[in-house]
């Protein structure tokens, strides 16, 4: 290991724009970082420079509308064989590497499936370089844990993907040949204190997620009408919950208030319209926010998402984002609030700008990667 900051990181996977967000910071303290990833699914998160390797995902050819069968084998053996062809450039070339999700990794190569196994990551690993994972999404953990916002009954979580006999061995695999798991939040970091209760040191301290977006923004004027801005996610985070209490808004308010529903945008079109809003509405089922609070705070707006009492003792903070809970009432009450006193707006996006850019701005949370990575 490099006995300066300067390290050479590969990251593995994304979420939310997680990793694109902490390489940048990394990168302006002079790591060299090369991130791997497949865009994150629809919100098709594109790269940010030429060290990003985009791994295309794997689908069937349609042909004059028809979907041919089996074709996926084909286009995967090609994306496969480059994929192998850009790892060949990185043997023996990493200081660290971090995986953010067990779920983009196999435990063996494959012909057809560009994905890293364990060979390959040791491949392209220095002698002595370590391996990270990042809790910041669905681990097998994060579903067994049970807490008062779980939303799965047994029968369905052992249907799911991360309870396949596979998924688990990979996961358990990739326990054993990391140095630590870095939490990015109260509920990973609950649920792996449980999962490791007997590895503890596996377990590193929580790191707050990263934010690189600067916005020249004003103060959150609001027009005619107060606009509000709902994206709709996974339906594990209360979509139906908060859906209704919007329609209750819209129904008591619709002379001052202006609301917008969307589903599986881009996250360009996304980041446009969070522009135009006031009020950016996230999730009601967790204890914490992710990035799709935070890209709300930098761009000045009111944030309604999971605040608990135990995300602020987590981090040791007094965050500007307006807790809710699953319960429509306890959702139309905050904003209505915020509708019947429009000078709170101003008042609140101000104090999320500050806290945005001193408590997650990405150098700043890049510099706490670099100090663990070189313990």
């Amino acid at each position: 290991m490099k006995n300066n900051n300067k390290l050479n990181i590969l990251i593995i996977g994304e979420y939310s724009g997680f990793a694109q967000n902490l390489k940048i910071g990394l990168q302006k303290l002079g790591c060299k970082v090369v991130h791997f990833h497949y865009g994150d699914g629809w919100k098709k998160i594109k790269t940010i420079d030429d060290s990003d390797e985009i791994i295309f995902p794997i689908s069937n050819i349609y042909l004059s509308g028809h979907k041919i069968r089996g074709s996926h084998y084909i286009k995967g053996f090609y994306y496969s064989f480059l994929f192998r062809r850009q790892i060949k450039k990185y043997i023996s070339f990493f200081d660290v590497v971090l995986v953010v999700n067990s779920e983009f990794i196999r435990s063996n190569c494959s012909f057809w499936l560009p994905y890293f196994s364990f060979k390959n990551i040791k491949s392209v690993l220095k002698h002595r370089g370590k391996i990270y994972l990042s809790a910041c999404g669905g681990e097998l953990p994060v579903y067994l844990y049970i807490n008062r916002f779980s939303k799965y009954d047994q029968l369905t979580l052992q249907n799911s993907f991360y309870f396949r006999k596979q998924r688990i061995a990979i996961f358990n695999k990739l326990l054993e040949n990391i140095i630590g798991i870095i939490p990015v939040m109260y509920e990973y970091a609950e649920a792996f204190r449980y999962y490791c209760a007997n590895n503890k040191n596996l377990l590193l301290s929580t790191i707050p997620l990263p934010m690189a977006s600067k916005y020249d923004v004003k103060s959150n004027i609001v027009g005619d009408k107060i606009k509000i801005l709902y994206g709709i996610n996974r339906e594990n985070k209360g979509n139906a919950i908060i859906l209704a209490a919007l329609e209750k808004i819209e129904s008591c308010y619709s002379d001052i208030v202006d609301i917008t529903i969307v589903k599986r945008l881009s996250y360009a079109k996304y980041v446009t319209l969070i522009d135009e809003a006031n009020i950016l509405v996230d999730q009601c089922r967790s204890y914490s926010y992710g990035m799709n609070a935070l890209l709300g705070l930098a761009a000045g707006k009111v944030v309604l998402s999971g605040n608990e009492p135990e995300c602020e003792k987590e981090f040791g903070q007094n965050i500007p984002i307006i807790n809710i809970i699953p319960d429509v009432d306890q959702i139309f009450s905050q904003l209505e609030k915020l509708l019947l006193q429009p000078d709170l707006i101003a008042k609140i996006s101000a104090e999320g700008r500050v806290f945005v850019n001193s408590f997650h701005d990405s150098v700043i949370v890049a510099k706490q990667y670099v100090k663990c990575f070189m313990e």
